[in-house]
Formats: C-alpha cells, structure tokens, sequence
C-alpha cells in the first residue's frame, strides 16, 4: 500500500511538471538548443498570440481613467489615438546596432544576422544601411564603409562576419557605442533614418540612467532619427528598449517567428517594416 501510494504521488508530481513546462515553453519558447522548429511550424504554437496578450493590460482598452496617488493628488489620464494617413515613402537609412556581447552568444547572434540579412533583401535599391558591432568601446566598430546600399557586397560581408569572425563576449557600453554610431548619421535631408538595435539593450558596462536614455531619446527625436530595437536573448533591458523607442516614436518588434524558416523570417521582416514605415504624429508647438 506504501509503495502504491508513492507511486501515485510520483505520477501527480511528473504531472504537474509536464503541466509547469508546457506552459513555459508557450509563454517563453524553448530555451534548448539544437535546431529551430520544423520547416512550415511557427516557433511558438500559439503563433505568437500569448506574447501580444501579455502586453495588453487593463489599462489598454480604457480610453479616459483616474489614479489617486499616496499624497492624496487625483491624477487622469486620456488616451488620445488619432487617426494618421500613411506617410510618404522616403528613403531609408538604417543604422543596424548589433549587440555581440557574451549575452548573444548562440543563438541570438544566429537570429541577428538573419534578420541583417533578410531586412537588406527586401529593402528597396535607395535604401542605406550601415552596420556596427556593439560590445565594449574597443569592440564597438563599424563593419560596412559608412551607409552602402543594401544589396551592396560590404552589407553581405558584414551579415557573414556575425557568425564567421564576431562572437559573442565582453560586456556592452550602449551609451558610448550609440553615441558613436549616432555620429556618422548626417544630417536629415529627406531620407527616413533609422536605427535598429539587435540585442538585449543591455549596458553592463556603463548602465544607462533614466536621465541618459532622455538626453539620448530627446536628441534623437529633434533630429528625426527613430530607435527600433529587436530584443534577442534570454534577459532583455525593458528601460533602454521602450524608452529610446518611445522618446523618438520607434517601437519595439519581438520575434515570434521561427527565423530559420523562411517563410516565417518573410512574416517577422513584413512586421519589422510595417513598424518602420508608421506614421508617427509630433507635435509642431511644445
């Protein structure tokens, strides 16, 4: 009876273990490694649809709602959501960030060059791109000649370099890496630019203060120059993702696609550029 009664208990635990694990693996995708998910199968079996979920929260679908806060003070907040045309297309130039610390390793660097890779396929024949590593300020560097078209041979070069020559160490310097890619950008006249972090926005070297990412996200903005970023690996920096992103109208894309295969690679870049080309609305009076 004893030996009865603790193999029920055995089975229930196993149970509940497989039950704990499904749930992870919808919720956060599978941390293992080996190959990706089987060609035509999305990487998650929900497609994507609990991540978009988890950002939604009660405050999301309320247009007008009040908040009393611990002095007493009764703030509101109204949610203002007009209506934009598209913009008009301009040409692009994307300056591509990619975080090759050790936090990248695998992986996420895999997942970087294709997305490097891919967007430079599908961008039209004036759009720019030039693209940096971003790691510790010695590592910091360029890997093309300034902006090149996208299909030109020293953008293919520096896609290859992600996995051939770069590997994944050290630790990150975002703001002195940004500062010095942000310095090659010239002046706007009429093109669409960009920067694209792909990483975990992570600056364990110099942590970024909430007054770093204003002074950083405020400049950007009056230069119209928008932050995107593609959060890749397994701890992310939410602060320095969504704040650059949201002081300059960017936005952060998350992949939920299996990068590997590539029809779903085709969905996460439509994505990625549907996020570019949104209109954004800023005031013209403060």
């Amino acid at each position: 009876m004893i030996l009865l009664n603790r193999l029920r208990a055995l089975t229930a635990l196993l149970g509940v273990c497989a039950a704990l694990a499904a749930v992870g693996t919808t919720l956060f995708g599978d941390f293992r490694g080996g190959p990706g998910s089987p060609a035509g199968t999305p990487a998650r079996p929900d497609g994507g649809r609990v991540i978009d979920e988890l950002a939604v929260t009660k405050f999301s679908r309320l247009p007008a709602l009040t908040y009393q806060v611990r002095n007493g003070e009764t703030l509101f907040a109204w949610q203002i959501k007009p209506e934009l045309p598209p913009a008009p297309a301009r040409p692009r130039d994307i300056l591509v960030l990619v975080d090759t610390s050790a936090s990248q390793a695998g992986k996420p660097l895999r997942q970087a060059r294709d997305i490097l890779t891919g967007l430079a396929a599908t961008l039209a024949p004036d759009d720019r791109l030039s693209v940096w590593t971003l790691s510790t300020p010695a590592a910091t560097r360029p890997l093309t000649k300034d902006f090149e078209p996208a299909d030109a041979e020293g953008v293919r070069t520096a896609a290859a370099a992600l996995t051939e020559v770069e590997y994944g160490s050290g630790a990150t310097d975002l703001k002195g890496g940004l500062a010095k890619a942000l310095a090659t950008l010239s002046p706007n006249r009429g093109r669409h630019q960009l920067v694209l972090l792909l990483g975990d926005g992570e600056s364990a070297l110099d942590p970024v203060t909430e007054a770093d990412r204003v002074a950083v996200g405020s400049e950007m903005d009056l230069k119209d120059q928008f932050f995107f970023a593609v959060p890749l690996g397994l701890k992310v920096h939410p602060a320095n993702l969504h704040g650059l992103a949201a002081l300059t109208g960017g936005a952060v894309v998350r992949v939920q696609e299996d990068l590997t295969n590539p029809d779903r690679r085709a969905d996460f870049l439509a994505r990625l550029k549907a996020a570019f080309d949104a209109p954004v609305l800023k005031p013209e009076k403060s």
